[in-house]
Order: structure tokens, then sequence, then C-alpha cells
């Protein structure tokens, strides 16, 4: 059994005489070594996995100064947490508008295994992704949490979204960190 994994662009989706119609796209040197093993397994039944690389995030924004209402950053102990602004135009809450943002999950997994977090729910999601990357499957690692390893994955995708906005915010100091070296 030939198993092929990959990340593609999900490029269009199209129907047509009761078929759905789904292409991928990926630079060729990303794919070349898997180009046999897909020929093997075209136009055979297969199984396909489908999951954004990115995580939506949202922040507060103050439409009158045009400024985010909440940060994230270090803290003086090297703790990354969420910072407040103070609002300038108190009386008029319709002033703040919710902003969308995206991040690569890999941006978010790797600041969960690298920044200094104090994650409020039950699992310790850097552990979680450091035994994941060492082969260990959902499954294994939940035994320790006396969870499912469905229970497990859907708990390390909420930390993901809890991190988010974090993980953007770190991603944008170390670039500036990279382009003042």
């Amino acid at each position: 059994m030939t198993n092929v994994e990959f990340r593609p662009t999900l490029k269009s989706i199209g129907v047509a005489n009761d078929k759905v119609k789904i292409a991928l796209e990926i630079p060729k040197d990303k794919i070349a070594q898997y180009l046999g093993s897909l020929a093997m397994l075209e136009g055979g039944k297969i199984t396909a996995s489908f999951r954004p690389e990115t995580i939506p995030f949202k922040i507060p924004y103050d439409r009158s100064t045009n400024a985010p209402a909440v940060r994230y950053d270090e803290n003086e102990d090297g703790l990354w947490q969420e910072f407040k602004e103070e609002q300038t135009n108190l009386l008029d809450e319709n002033t703040i508008e919710d902003r969308e943002f995206m991040v690569e999950v890999d941006v978010v997994d790797e600041f969960i295994k690298t920044a200094q977090l104090d994650y409020p729910e039950g699992i310790d999601p850097a552990n979680v992704l450091e035994r994941l990357e060492q082969g260990e499957t959902y499954s294994d690692i939940a035994v320790e949490y006396e969870i499912t390893g469905d229970e497990l994955e859907a708990e390390l995708n909420v930390a993901r979204d809890y991190y988010a906005a974090y993980a953007s915010a770190w991603d944008r100091k170390r670039n500036e960190g990279k382009s003042n070296d």
C-alpha cells in the first residue's frame, strides 16, 4: 500500500454530471518524488483528507484610531500574554470592530513549542506537538490524558485556535528581528 502525503493548494472545485472534480496545485519540485506513487493510484479509490493550513483569528480594532484594542506580547518574565490597550473613546462602544487575520498552522505549532506559555486548558499542547513529531500517534498520547485520540486532536486544535493571534504577533516580532540583523 502506497501512502502519499503532500501540502497542495486547493485550486478549484467543479460539479458536472453528478461528479465533483477537485483540482489541487503544488509546485513540481515539492511533488516530484511522489509522481510514481500517484501514477499507481490514478483511477483507483483513495482516501483523501483535507484540513486547512491556516487558522483564522480576530483582533478588535478601534475605528477612531485604526489601532488594535488588544496586542499580544511577552511580559517582563518572558511569558506571552494579551494586553488590552487603553480606549481613548470610552463613550462610544461602536468604535470597536473585529478584523479577521490568518496565520499558518506551522507558525502556530512552532510558537507553541518554543514560547513560554501558560495554557489554561487540560492538555500540554507543546508536549503533544513534540511527541507527534517524534512519531507517536494521537491515540498513544491520549492515553495519558484519559481521552480518545480524536478528543486529543480536537483539544490540540482548540489550543491552536487559542494561540493563533499570539503566534501571529510572535512571527511578526521574530521577522522584524531578522530584518534588523
